[in-house]
């Protein structure tokens, strides 16, 4: 059966059921809704509101244009303008989310998580996906990912059980599929396949300038290389030399021997600040030499 198209007639606005269920804003803005009565006396066009139809249960919600009904009531207008779908209160409420975003009165932060929420609170619409509640009511991805998250937190605390359902759509069709051990390590199956050989391993620096070669592989055993303190000790020095190949003559005096892990790591720290300084130094004289050069010019 094809979906009826929406249209538009009049409505008595005092029989629109105002559900706060469709109502996203956290609040009604009683500064807009004076300034829209003051347009309509003015004889201002405005858009139609939206109303949801239930013949079943012979209802109208309203699903958009909430400031213009309160605006109407202030004018005292019985009749107005209405857009008509097909539809139940929930048809009403899905549709309601993601009003409002490129119309009308800015969304606050409030209202757009009230939309959110509305939708991750409820059985069926919390197991959609992080992407289709965020196209729904028309926010970002991330913004959806942190409701949700403040609201698993929450149910959590009130020792409900966290929802691992998600609805996604596949070859077409909208599946379920439990997301409980999406991105847990998995073990591997045993492989008859011997280990991959690992490279061989780079040749170590040369000194750069006069720049002294720490012998940190002191302390290990035979062909295994150096400490783990040794290995970090390599790395920065290595990154000294070619910034600065004097200050990393300073650093390799400053070096303990190996197997003093506390006592490395307080040097590195120490040399490292006054590394930086020593870096500000330059700059800054760097800095002050053009701006003398500029001055002589």
């Amino acid at each position: 059966m094809a979906e009826k198209k929406p249209v538009v007639e009049k409505v008595t606005l005092a029989k629109v059921n105002r559900d706060r269920a469709t109502q996203m804003r956290s609040r009604i803005d009683d500064a807009t809704v004076q300034r829209y009565a003051e347009d309509m006396t003015l004889g201002h066009t405005f858009p139609p509101i939206v109303v949801f139809r239930d013949e079943e249960q012979g209802e109208m919600y309203l699903a958009a244009g909430f400031h213009r009904a309160a605006a109407y009531e202030v004018i005292g207008r019985a009749r107005v303008d209405a857009e008509i779908h097909e539809g139940t209160l929930r048809d009403a409420i899905v549709y309601a989310v993601g009003e409002n975003s490129t119309h009308g009165l800015p969304r606050s932060d409030a209202d757009k998580r009230r939309a959110v929420t509305t939708l991750l609170e409820d059985e069926e619409w919390r197991k959609w996906s992080d992407k289709t509640v965020a196209q729904r009511a028309n926010v970002s991805r991330s913004f959806v990912q942190r409701v949700r998250a403040d609201i698993e937190e929450r149910e959590a605390q009130q020792g409900k059980e966290k929802s691992t359902k998600r609805k996604v759509k596949r070859a077409g069709k909208e599946v379920e599929v439990d997301t409980k051990n999406i991105g847990r390590n998995q073990k591997r199956k045993p492989s008859n396949e011997p280990p991959p050989t690992p490279p061989p391993a780079a040749p170590p620096a040369g000194p750069q300038d006069g720049a002294e070669v720490l012998a940190l592989d002191r302390g290990a055993p035979a062909g295994q290389g150096p400490t783990p303190e040794g290995a970090v000790v390599n790395a920065i020095f290595e990154l000294a030399t070619r910034i600065d190949p004097l200050s990393a003559k300073d650093f390799a005096s400053r070096v303990p021997q190996p197997g003093n892990m506390l006592e490395t790591t307080g040097n590195l720290i120490d040399w490292l600040q006054d590394f930086e300084e020593a870096l500000k130094g330059r700059i800054d004289s760097d800095q002050a030499g053009d701006e003398g050069a500029q001055a002589a010019e």
